[in-house]
This record gives C-alpha cells, sequence and structure tokens, in this order.
C-alpha cells in the first residue's frame, strides 16, 4: 500500500513539473512577452545612454534601476552603456530569474532586443556566462552611438510581431557564430582583465525560420496522398541530419506554439502509424504523452508532458531521430 501511495506521490511531481516547465516555455515564448520586451526598449536605451559618461565607480547597476526591466515571462533585461576615449560600448543581458537560461531562450531574446533596438547584428558579440546569463556587446564609434542614440526603435504591433519574430530567428542565426567568425572587438575585449569570464557561445549557426518549419512539415508532407513523399525523402530534403546538433525542443516549441496545427498533424501521424518502430504521440489537448513503440506495438519508455505543444516538438525529435538513425530508440 505504502508502495503505491509512494509512486503516486512520485507520479504527481513528475507531472507537475513538466506542466511547470510547460507553462513557462509557454509564457517566455507567447506573442504577448515579445510585445512586451519591445515595448521596454525605449525606457531601457534612453536610461542606458543617459549614465554612458558616468565613471564607472557610478555606474554600477542597481535594484530598481531603470536600466533594468523585469517582464512577465519572466525575463530580466539588463542594458548598459559604457563610453571610453573614442568608442562607445553597448551591453545587453538577459536571463530567467532564478532558473537555468536556456541557449534557446538566451539567444531568442539577445537578438529581438538587438533587432528591436536597431543594432547592426553581424557587429553583435554574443557569449554566455557560467552562470548562463546571456550578454551581448557592441562596440561602436562615437558617431555611430548617437545615430543608435537618435533613430527610432522597431515598432512592434500585434499585426506585425509574427512576421518579425521570423526576422528574429535569422538575426539569431547571424549573432550565433563560431569563434572564428566573431568581430574583432571581441578579440580585443578578451584581454581585458576588468571583464568577468564569460565562454563564447562556439555552437554552429543556428537553423533558420525555414529550416524548423519544413522540419515540422514533414508530417503534413508525408500524409499527402497520392504525393506523399517518403519518410527519408523528406529527411534528406530537410537537411534533418546535419541540422540536428543544433535543434533542441525549445526552438520547436517557438515554432508550434504559433502553429497548432502542425501538432495536430503530427498527432494524426502518430494515430495513422503503421509500423512498430520508433515512437507514439497522444494529443490531450492541454497535455501530451510521448513513448517508444515496441515489440507488437506495445507502449513503453512514456513521458507525460503538460503541454500538447512541449509534447509534441519532443515527440518529433525522438520519431526524427529514429528513422534517421540517429537515436537509440
Amino acid at each position: 500500500m505504502m508502495g503505491w501511495l509512494l509512486a503516486g506521490v512520485l507520479g504527481a511531481s513528475i507531472l507537475a513539473f513538466f506542466a511547470s516547465r510547460a507553462r513557462r516555455y509557454g509564457r517566455l515564448f507567447a506573442t504577448e512577452h515579445f510585445i512586451e520586451i519591445a515595448r521596454a526598449c525605449g525606457p531601457l536605451r534612453a536610461a542606458a545612454i543617459a549614465r554612458a559618461d558616468y565613471p564607472a565607480a557610478e555606474s554600477a547597476v542597481e535594484q530598481g534601476d531603470p536600466r533594468t526591466f523585469l517582464s512577465h515571462g519572466p525575463l530580466i533585461v539588463v542594458y548598459t552603456a559604457r563610453a571610453l576615449e573614442e568608442h562607445v560600448v553597448h551591453h545587453l543581458s538577459v536571463s530567467v530569474p532564478g532558473r537555468v537560461t536556456t541557449g534557446a531562450a538566451g539567444t531568442t531574446f539577445i537578438a529581438w532586443l538587438a533587432m528591436v533596438l536597431g543594432w547592426p547584428i553581424d557587429e553583435v558579440v554574443l557569449s554566455v556566462a557560467p552562470s548562463t546569463v546571456h550578454h551581448a556587446e557592441l562596440r561602436v564609434t562615437r558617431a555611430e552611438h548617437a545615430r543608435i542614440a537618435a533613430s527610432p526603435l522597431l515598432e512592434v504591433t500585434p499585426a506585425n510581431v509574427d512576421e518579425l519574430r521570423r526576422a528574429c530567428l535569422e538575426a539569431r542565426s547571424r549573432i550565433i557564430r563560431p569563434p572564428s567568425q566573431s568581430p574583432a572587438p571581441a578579440r580585443a575585449r578578451a584581454a581585458d582583465p576588468s571583464q568577468p569570464h564569460r565562454v563564447p557561445v562556439s555552437q554552429a549557426m543556428a537553423p533558420s525560420f525555414e529550416q524548423v518549419a519544413t522540419i515540422c512539415r514533414i508530417a503534413h508532407d508525408h500524409s499527402l496522398r497520392p504525393e506523399g513523399k517518403s519518410l527519408r525523402e523528406l529527411l534528406m530534403a530537410s537537411n534533418y541530419r546535419q541540422l540536428r546538433p543544433d535543434i533542441s525542443a525549445e526552438i520547436l516549441c517557438g515554432y508550434l506554439a504559433d502553429h497548432p496545427e502542425v501538432v495536430t498533424q503530427w498527432s494524426m501521424y502518430s494515430e495513422d502509424k503503421r509500423t512498430s518502430g520508433g515512437w507514439y504521440f497522444l494529443n490531450y489537448g492541454r497535455a501530451g504523452t510521448v513513448g517508444r513503440l515496441g515489440p507488437r506495438a506495445t507502449r513503453i519508455d512514456e513521458r507525460h508532458y503538460g503541454s500538447a505543444v512541449e509534447a509534441c516538438a519532443h515527440y518529433i525529435l525522438e520519431e526524427l531521430d529514429f528513422w534517421a538513425g540517429l537515436g537509440a530508440g
């Protein structure tokens, strides 16, 4: 009896954990959150520029500082500017309070902020602290600093936010670059012992919006009749094997949250499977289950998620990994 009780408590705790994580990702990547962050950029930039010429001893960020913003995501954004003799260094940092800031969240919102603020994307230097706080720096001349300070912010509205989010994925892929492709100012700053130690983001180019969309559409394209293509053809056409190291469930969640019909397509794909290998996906609307198909189509290794979107994202990766020969399933 005690064993069943403990198992029930453990099961409820696991479900609560996944539900909490799903809600957190849902808030972070919600359309309303991107708009909220964009609207905070004006006051943040004004406060940062106003203190750009302050002595270092007077420019430390303190509690309640107008250069900081806590969103409903929640996400903490800090924007500072520091004037040197001939240049001005603009600095952004983003973090999820009290939790690990994943690469998907950190790099996405760094790219979003840089876009809205009008920073030249290819000059942005990205790094990640051991604490997982994501940092971005832009070193500009004083003339460029004056232009940035006077330029209008990118206008973000409910009507154009989806289009701008697609552009953000492209900007993110340009910001994330191997160290050999980092702008020269990054190397100059590396020799400055006063700067805190940070780990450069050294992963390969992040997948573009179209690449993510192509992968997410595989279930739809496979199910088309009579012109549907085989999974092998679709995996090759999408470059899935090459892109896989840089694709995470979080990245797919961002796309699926905006395209709920794709979640339904994968649910139907799972229901229509006639093979005994791979994985399955059960869509309960607000929640979902992902598991592996064993011998005689028995269901094993089940995982429960508090969000159908998150469950679908994990299912896509497990299922495609299996048919691409990348998974252990």
